[in-house]
């Protein structure tokens, strides 16, 4: 997977490319952002892997957000791995996926191939299929329950876009005692 097909797929999700002098004067690094989800990615792509230069990288964009006053707690570092013959050795390459779980400097999605772009939240599969890894259509067959009180509620948070912002609790527990009073 090449950077330049992945910022493809990032502007047909609305991220734009923003801030570019203060991102490419360091290393590389692409910034792009969607307003309406508020929601920051950041893109390098790497040739090897080599977890102490990732690192630095995910640390100096943090220090770039911070000074340029952009929630680091919305924004992703995409980490894009060109490696020759990734086919033939693909179980070498599990182990790498582990970066995404350190949690130092910001959120981390690795990228090998262009199915790994489909588990970032905020990015859906337009296969023609009619497949599609379209969060929010896949939390609602997951948290689908039994109860339909509760499945209520689910279906309320997602049409509060919950899954992309905090809901106030007041509100919750306002839709909660609404629930409960119509079933009495």
């Amino acid at each position: 997977m090449n950077q330049s097909k992945v910022l493809s797929n990032l502007h047909e999700h609305n991220f734009i490319v923003q801030n570019s002098e203060m991102f490419l004067e360091n290393s590389g690094l692409i910034y792009c952002y969607n307003k309406a989800l508020n929601i920051g990615f950041i893109v390098k792509e790497y040739s090897n892997y080599n977890l102490d230069n990732i690192m630095s990288d995910v640390i100096a964009a943090r220090s770039i957000l911070r000074n340029l006053n952009i929630n680091v707690w919305n924004t992703y570092f995409i980490i894009l791995l060109n490696i020759a013959d990734l086919d033939k050795n693909k179980n070498k390459y599990r182990e790498f996926y582990q970066i995404e779980r350190n949690s130092k400097g910001l959120r981390k999605y690795l990228i090998l191939e262009e199915s790994d772009l489909y588990r970032i939240p905020f990015i859906e599969s337009y296969e023609e299929e009619g497949t599609s890894l379209n969060f929010t259509a896949n939390f609602n067959e997951i948290l689908e329950t039994k109860d339909e009180k509760v499945d209520e509620l689910i279906k309320w948070i997602f049409s509060e876009d919950g899954e992309y912002k905090e809901i106030q609790k007041k509100n919750i527990k306002e839709k909660i005692n609404e629930i409960l009073i119509l079933e009495n």
